[in-house]
């Protein structure tokens, strides 16, 4: 399971600083480092410097606590709690039908939002959809996605039967 390091401030550097307050150099945790696991947990980040004498490394280690972003792998779209899996979803005209839209476990949490064809139509997690005969033969989905939005993941891609 892949995930994203980023650091809990806003920012994923810090200074390192010697004791003697000799030299200041920046260090850095990569963006999109790959790491073992999703906890939370503090990682010892190193920095290096040149200072005075470029050819002595000065190395130093700070610790930083950083939080683990989980990529959204997948979105389902659900009626009354169950998967909607019929690839025809029958509604009736005028009368309101409230959707949700499932993720897998991410974090930060999702971005969602609703399409009615292509059609954007709505964002969070539940839609109230009042059907009308507009909305006949077109595709109802989500989609979602919360660190990159060009990895953004779709639901089912049910038809609606307006009747």
């Amino acid at each position: 399971n892949q995930v994203i390091a980023t650091a809990k401030q806003t920012s994923t550097s810090d200074v390192c600083t010697s004791p003697e307050k000799i030299y200041t150099s920046t260090l850095f945790l990569q963006r999109n480092s790959t790491l073992s696991d999703n906890s939370d947990k503090s990682v010892i980040f190193s920095c290096k410097t040149d200072y005075l004498y470029p050819s002595i490394d000065i190395r130093a280690n700070a610790t930083k606590s950083v939080r683990f972003a989980v990529i959204v792998k997948w979105a389902q779209l659900q009626q009354n709690g169950h998967a909607v899996t019929d690839p025809l979803l029958t509604v009736t005209l005028g009368e309101p039908v409230s959707m949700t839209c499932m993720t897998g476990t991410s974090r930060p949490p999702p971005i969602i939002v609703w399409y009615i064809g292509s059609e954007k139509s709505g964002n969070g997690t539940s839609l109230t959809l009042v059907p009308s005969n507009a909305d006949h033969d077109m595709a109802i989905y989500c989609q979602a996605y919360n660190i990159d939005s060009s990895q953004t993941v779709s639901s089912n891609k049910p038809r609606l039967f307006v009747r």
